[in-house]
């Protein structure tokens, strides 16, 4: 039995403890950071529900100085501000903790302002279980993997910019945004991973991860819209940029 499997069995014994009983059906996607698999959530027998449970790596597998970046302006108090900037086991598992407990709190967040993501359910240890975006156990495709119509293409950027605008409204940029962490299923965008979320009340460089966000989402569609619909695009995503300067500076 690898190690892989050998975890697994762990996290599926934790769940049962926390009175979630899991089926591991299949791996999705193996990454830098982490793992997904297809369970099913066979809490209720007559009712089983396929889900996403995103295992993130452990300190030994991931090069964490990666997030320093995104937490840029973040204080830290009490033994945490010590243990952040040290480069002890301890020190590396905090951050680490960090991703994880960041990014469930974010989808719960976010999903009070929007549904264009994944509804988070419950974080265990180093894990994420989340809902699944697809059918019959076949999973969304990322944009990168897809090929719009053009009319396609204007809703989807349509929805894009409604998204972005309710990231910056609750003071959040995605930071990584990109056709990669971007599902489509039955007309309908779904934006994942949000561990590298940035604050742009704390964050000086947000900025940057706003531009960087802005302007992957527009390069993709260069050859699927023609350059009125990318420039209006652009347009109004420099308007919300500053509107939310202004928002900072008069502090509205």
């Amino acid at each position: 039995m690898n190690n892989k499997t050998t975890d697994m069995g762990e996290l599926i014994a934790s769940f049962h403890k926390a009175k979630i009983d899991l089926e591991v059906i299949k791996e999705l996607k193996s990454g830098k950071d982490a793992d997904l698999f297809l369970v099913r959530d066979v809490t209720d027998p007559d009712d089983p529900k396929s889900l996403v449970l995103k295992v993130y790596k452990t300190i030994a597998d991931v090069t964490l100085n990666r997030f320093n970046p995104y937490l840029v302006g973040r204080t830290f108090t009490g033994n945490y501000s010590k243990v952040i900037q040290s480069s002890t086991k301890r020190g590396k598992k905090f951050i680490a903790d960090l991703r994880v407990k960041r990014e469930f709190n974010q989808l719960k967040k976010l999903n009070k302002y929007t549904d264009l993501l994944p509804k988070p359910i419950k974080t265990l240890e180093n894990t994420i279980l989340m809902e699944f975006i697809g059918e019959n156990d076949i999973p969304a495709k990322r944009l990168d993997e897809l090929n719009l119509s053009s009319t396609e293409s204007k809703q989807v950027l349509a929805q894009l910019i409604e998204f972005i605008t309710q990231m910056t409204s609750i003071d959040l940029v995605h930071g990584d945004l990109s056709p990669f962490n971007i599902l489509y299923h039955q007309g309908k965008i779904y934006v994942i991973d949000f561990p590298q979320t940035v604050d742009l009340t704390t964050n000086p460089d947000w900025i940057k991860f706003y531009d960087r966000d802005t302007e992957n989402v527009l390069k993709y569609f260069r050859n699927l819209l023609d350059a009125v619909e990318i420039d209006k695009a652009r347009e109004q995503l420099e308007k919300l940029k500053e509107s939310v300067v202004e928002r900072l500076v008069y502090n509205l």
